[in-house]
């Protein structure tokens, strides 16, 4: 049985309701102590308001969580994020209450004003996406990374599943010529419980290879993804490994579409679409500013302090929408 104490010692139920002031900016203090049943695996933090309720603009803190006494056998660990906006995340976050080992090397973090890190060392990433073996490449990831290499870049991204041989070859492709890649967290289909064991096997075998920029937890993610499911990925990606990084590709055409997942995961890749007609734009270069500046415009409503911006030019073979590559002038602009 789990036995709780508010702030003043108090014995009181283990669920219980904590008061929120109707104006100001009072501290509502209070504590709760249990003991952590040995098979526990994960601690739930639900949060819900009636009235008055949390809007936007308006934030809940949660501080100092932590378990105080631990099974000296096991690595407990409880982490609390802010909630952005309640209407948004349906008031709840799930927190994994254990914790993998951090990464020795090729650790990525986020400064203040979203520079990227690499060892505490500032980078600028800059690479292609979806890396495939081709013709040009002689259907070879090392000859494909040597030329990347060469001309530059230090980001690869990639479709290649985790596990597979291919996607090993990917790899250790980027760890031989030095690149950092981007990769999926679990395939798209899993879901629930099944997922979170795909995700955290998935973050050990890339521990340590030295090679992980950011994982991917959604790809034209309002679309497809809610908040919850964002947000999960990221704390299970974290349980299994605290330096690990989460980014959300996203086209970001307005204002508020990120909102929601500001504080879900730790960087966001706006997708960027200036090159779809057969004759240059004069506006495309202002295409490519405003939909970064909606993306930095949401993390800074949601006071989500600290993350990255990793910003993508789309322009693709063979789909209608792209009637040509983009030219010289229009890449380097």
């Amino acid at each position: 049985r789990v036995m709780t104490q508010d702030a003043l010692g108090k014995s009181i139920p283990w669920r219980y309701r904590f008061g929120f002031p109707t104006l100001g900016r009072k501290w509502i203090d209070s504590a709760a102590e249990g003991t952590v049943p040995g098979t526990a695996r994960q601690a739930r933090i639900c949060v819900g308001a009636d009235t008055p309720n949390i809007g936007p603009g308006r934030y809940l803190w949660i501080a100092e969580a932590a378990f105080l006494e631990r099974d000296p056998d096991a690595t407990w660990d409880l982490r609390v994020s802010r909630i952005p906006d309640v209407r948004d995340t349906v008031g709840k976050e799930d927190f994994s209450a254990y914790r993998g080992a951090a990464s020795t090397n090729g650790v990525v973090s986020f400064r203040d004003d979203g520079m990227t890190l690499l060892d505490g060392k500032p980078i600028f990433p800059f690479g292609p996406s979806s890396v495939r073996k081709c013709k040009l490449n002689g259907f070879s990831f090392d000859t494909a990374m040597a030329q990347l290499k060469a001309i530059g870049c230090n980001l690869v991204h990639g479709y290649t599943q985790i596990g597979t041989p291919e996607c090993e070859e990917f790899v250790a492709a980027c760890a031989k010529h030095g690149l950092l890649t981007m990769l999926e967290t679990a395939d798209r289909k899993s879901v629930g419980a099944a997922r979170d064991r795909e995700i955290a096997g998935n973050v050990a075998r890339m521990r340590n290879r030295g090679v992980m920029l950011a994982w991917v937890v959604g790809d034209d993610t309002a679309n497809y993804r809610t908040p919850e499911e964002v947000m999960r990925d990221t704390m299970v990606c974290r349980a299994a490994d605290p330096t690990a990084r989460t980014i959300s590709v996203d086209v970001v055409t307005y204002e508020g579409r990120h909102y929601p997942y500001a504080h879900a995961c730790d960087a966001v890749s706006p997708e960027l679409y200036p090159f779809r007609n057969e004759t240059p734009e004069p506006d495309a270069l202002e295409k490519v500013v405003l939909n970064q500046r909606n993306a930095i415009n949401d993390n800074r409503r949601a006071g989500a302090i600290g993350k990255g911006l990793l910003p993508v030019l789309q322009a693709f073979s063979g789909w209608k929408e792209w009637k040509r590559y983009p030219t010289y002038d229009e890449v380097r602009g």
